[in-house]
């Protein structure tokens, strides 16, 4: 309910599969299936106050269904004796002292919008930051979701980044049970101090419910084995440089199908002039395909050579 995979009635979907798979392998078990306890609120996410809310209603009637005589299932009621809400939660505050540290950022003067961040140790690094930006920071000590302390004085600092450029030049070949990385190391400023390069990746389809991955290799190619194939298996990579000072921008190379082999060329592309400058591009596509990059050159230019101007990954048009 919380990673916006399913929501209450799909939790309760799965809870009965979870069922129905421990008594295929034990079919007199015994099982207790508690409700959820609301946790505290987090800005923009008032969708898990009801999704509990709900799941909790259905639970009972649901465990009257599941429960049978010789595997009864038995209802906990732990969200009405846990003192945790939305509110706050006394209840998690069980341990003397700094448990974390909550960090309040603002960059460029602009609203801190969302949630303080949380860190587990005394300190927190920024990511991606743009040379120029100016970062306000405060910091306090937490306990527990209901014991805080006071916020420092807030301490600016102009953002100098020394980073490595992404690599250039990246390739993705899918392979039988992966994917080949290929690339040439970035040249340009504070690339002579990179120690390694991180290749990202994940399977970005929604109902897959695949977390993010990633492997570091000194150099190319980055060879990433032990992928599910299969088609409609589509693998997002991307590729970060790392040199002494930390880890520069990422850059999102295309799309490959794990086990799909070579994909068919495009067919039925159709060009359809929309304005004076700007025309939408159509074409079938293929089961195979991770993606399609879409080139263009001018007819009217003399010499003019063919240059990359889009990576489609999720459609079969480009405007």
């Amino acid at each position: 309910m919380g990673w916006f995979y399913s929501d209450a009635y799909g939790t309760i979907d799965s809870i009965a599969t979870l069922i129905a798979n421990a008594r295929s392998v034990r079919p007199k078990i015994k099982l207790a299936v508690a409700t959820v306890p609301q946790r505290t609120s987090i800005k923009g996410r008032e969708d898990l106050v009801e999704n509990t809310n709900i799941y909790n209603n259905l639970l009972p009637s649901s465990i009257a269904k599941w429960a049978t005589t010789q595997s009864p299932v038995y209802l906990v009621d732990l969200a009405n004796n846990y003192d945790c809400s939305s509110s706050g939660c006394e209840a998690g505050c069980d341990v003397y002292g700094a448990r974390s540290y909550e960090v309040s950022v603002t960059i460029n003067g602009g609203p801190n919008a969302w949630s303080a961040i949380t860190s587990q140790s005394n300190r927190w690094d920024s990511q991606w930051p743009i040379v120029g930006w100016v970062y306000a920071v405060s910091v306090r000590a937490s306990g527990g979701d209901a014991i805080k302390g006071p916020y420092t004085d807030t301490k600016s600092a102009v953002a100098q980044p020394q980073l490595a450029s992404p690599p250039d030049n990246i390739n993705v070949k899918a392979t039988a049970g992966g994917i080949t990385v290929t690339w040439n190391p970035p040249t340009d400023a504070y690339s002579d101090s990179i120690v390694e390069y991180n290749v990202i990746y994940w399977d970005w389809k929604a109902d897959h419910c695949h977390y993010t991955s990633g492997a570091a290799f000194t150099s190319s190619p980055a060879v990433i084995t032990n992928l599910n194939p299969g088609t409609n298996y589509l693998y997002l990579v991307a590729v970060v440089t790392w040199n002494k000072n930390g880890q520069g921008f990422p850059y999102i190379a295309n799309n490959a199908v794990p086990g799909a082999g070579t994909p068919t060329v495009p067919s039925g592309l159709v060009v359809q002039s929309q304005d004076q400058t700007s025309v939408r591009i159509t074409w079938s596509g293929s089961a195979s395909a991770g993606g399609y990059h879409v080139w263009c050159r001018n007819i009217n230019e003399a010499g003019s050579k063919l240059h990359l101007i889009g990576n489609v990954t999720e459609a079969t048009c480009n405007e």
